[in-house]
């Protein structure tokens, strides 16, 4: 079915099926584009004059794969598209190799996207042909190894066919011409990742090794704001993800994958359907999910490794077969040009929806099949639901629309040319990997009972969160427990780079506030003499603080930058660090 922007403000049609079946007889020339539809007319068939966008988005495909394409042509009728439907094919000048993968797409004016169709190859394996429901711009796109498409290119010059590198202009060639793109780079290798040395004196060993070819790459180091707290980071070395699992409860958490989003996006879908977040949780292991070349880092206190028995402290298990086509769909959705969040939104949501017919799915291939046949059936479901979730992101309605049909498009062409044999021999070498191939073992020394670390207030922040750049620290720092994450909690911090608290310009700012009545297990931040949320007005007088009218609020300097101490009932319940006094402001 294909779709309007006035029928779907955000869904689209999508979808692409590779399959073999009988040849179709053909006295079509190499790289001909023929139509076959009922009645014995034939439409107008000639080169496609791209507009911009067209050109751009196959310019971004370069950028994750390698491939081979026909020169997109332009089919009209004048009377109109058949009710009997039509059948594209495209023909080669020699049997495409069994390690490609072929889809036909059409250009989606709406959405601004290429969209991949249900495509054949026929048993010769000399044709492709899809059945359309439309004539407008189309194409075919065939990837695969660089050693089979750089094989279909020589081959077809052989044969006198006109063979182009594709750029933006190629698209005015002859109409039997074939574009390739080869040497795209289709995995991730990533450097090792850094931590500040060494590890806290509790650590007595834990080894992360350094191969520039292992499939997750470690480090160890300790927090740089708190140096007794272990640090550690792991980066997938791969062009698909890893779920993660700490065998520790850490004082903070980052992943880079969705600028530590995961969870939000989790939320999210589970508000819109209740399975599908499910679905989407499973693939995402409940946020500790690290992308193709991202990392995930955590900061360990001592106190949380007290008895601590387990055989590994950090291990990113391999990834099941839905979770690899998600991730490395999400990778090249990203590597497309679409943001993190953007990519992992509409992987996962591909994904997540077509649940049922993946449960059973243990081989890549055939995950990539039943994923493109339920996007192909559900398409608009999923561009809705993507829709709503940019939406509640703060996104226009209208380019949240467009933007959901783009990327749920994106997902499509990635599905159709998943089968690339760089990253599925990864994967398959993945899951014959023992448990310690990515794992980290730790040996500690006997620690005693004890509360975590206070972050310390200074002059410079609070913690890792530093007064001068507060919007990039917390970004890079986001605690499960203590930011702004509710009422089940004893404080919480907040902060922005923001000119405006209150209704003044009084920011940067960062503010630590009591959250709810629960007692927390890690102590709030406190300054170096001692003053902390719970702190008596008779501790602020005797730090030096003062009040002009003895009233909530009372104030001192950290080397220049002022401190707020909120009061309520004699006790300290905020502690606000500004380049000014600050009113009280509520933490989230």
């Amino acid at each position: 079915m294909r779709l309007t922007a006035a029928a779907v403000a955000v869904a689209i049609a999508a979808g692409a099926l590779v399959a073999c079946s009988p040849e179709t007889p053909t006295s079509a020339g190499p790289g001909e584009l023929t139509v076959d539809m009922a009645g014995g007319t034939q439409p107008a068939i000639e080169p496609a004059m791209l507009s911009a966008p067209a050109a751009a988005e196959i310019d971004g495909l370069e950028k994750v794969t390698d491939f081979i394409m026909g020169t997109p042509m332009d089919i009209a009728h004048e009377g109109g598209f058949p009710v009997g439907g039509a059948t594209l094919t495209r023909s080669y000048a020699t049997p495409l190799p069994q390690d490609v993968a072929a889809t036909f797409a059409y250009w989606d004016e709406d959405h601004e996207t290429w969209q991949a169709v249900p495509t054949t190859i026929s048993n010769d394996r000399l044709t492709v042909s899809a059945t359309v429901d439309h004539f407008s711009i189309w194409t075919d796109f065939v990837s695969g190894s660089q050693q089979a498409l750089t094989a279909i290119r020589d081959r077809a010059a052989e044969a006198g066919q006109a063979v182009a590198e594709w750029t933006t202009n190629a698209v005015t060639t002859a109409s039997e011409a074939l574009h390739w793109s080869i040497g795209n780079i289709f995995t991730e290798r990533v450097e090792l990742p850094e931590c500040e040395l060494p590890t806290p004196n509790w650590v007595i060993d834990l080894p992360t090794g350094t191969g520039v070819n292992d499939s997750v790459r470690f480090c160890a180091g300790h927090d740089a704001a708190n140096p007794k707290l272990l640090v550690l980071k792991a980066r997938a070395n791969r062009g698909f993800g890893f779920p993660v699992a700490l065998d520790a409860q850490p004082s903070w958490e980052y992943n880079s994958t969705s600028e530590n989003g995961l969870g939000n996006l989790i939320e999210q879908i589970g508000n819109l359907d209740q399975a599908v977040g499910s679905k989407t949780a499973e693939l995402l292991n409940e946020g500790r999910y690290v992308g193709a070349g991202e990392e995930i880092s955590f900061g360990i206190p001592s106190s949380s490794l007290e008895g601590f028995t387990s055989t590994y402290l950090l291990e990113l298990p391999a990834p099941s077969a839905a979770q690899f086509v998600m991730s490395t769909i999400a990778g090249q959705i990203v590597a497309w040009g679409a943001s993190k969040v953007e990519g992992t939104l509409a992987a996962a949501l591909a994904i997540a929806s077509c649940g049922s017919a993946l449960s059973a799915v243990t081989e890549v291939g055939s995950a990539a099949g039943a994923a493109l046949s339920c996007v192909r059936e559900g398409d608009e479901e999923i561009a809705q639901m993507v829709g709503l979730v940019l939406l509640a992101g703060g996104m226009q309605e209208n380019a949240a629309g467009k933007l959901a049909g783009k990327l749920v498009g994106r997902a499509s062409v990635a599905l159709a040319l998943l089968p690339t044999a760089i990253n599925i021999a990864d994967f398959t070498q993945e899951v014959g990997l023992p448990r310690n191939a990515r794992a980290l073992t730790i040996s500690i020394d006997s620690i005693e009972a004890t509360t975590d670390e206070s972050w310390p207030i200074t002059a410079d922040g609070v913690g890792p969160i530093r007064l001068a750049h507060v919007e990039e620290d917390f970004s890079q720092i986001r605690e499960r427990r203590y930011i702004c994450s509710g009422d089940q909690v004893a404080w919480g911090v907040g902060g922005s780079a923001d000119d405006d608290i209150g209704g003044g310009e009084r920011g940067p700012w960062i503010q630590v506030s009591r959250v709810g009545d629960v007692q927390g297990d890690v102590p709030a931040p406190r300054t170096a003499d001692g003053i902390t949320l719970g702190s008596t007005v008779a501790d602020l007088k005797a730090a030096g603080y003062y009040s002009n009218v003895d009233s909530e609020f009372w104030f001192t300097t950290l080397d220049g930058v002022v401190l707020t101490a909120v009061t309520g009932q004699g006790v300290v319940t905020s502690l606000v660090l500004g380049k000014e006094g600050l009113g009280l402001y509520g933490c989230g």
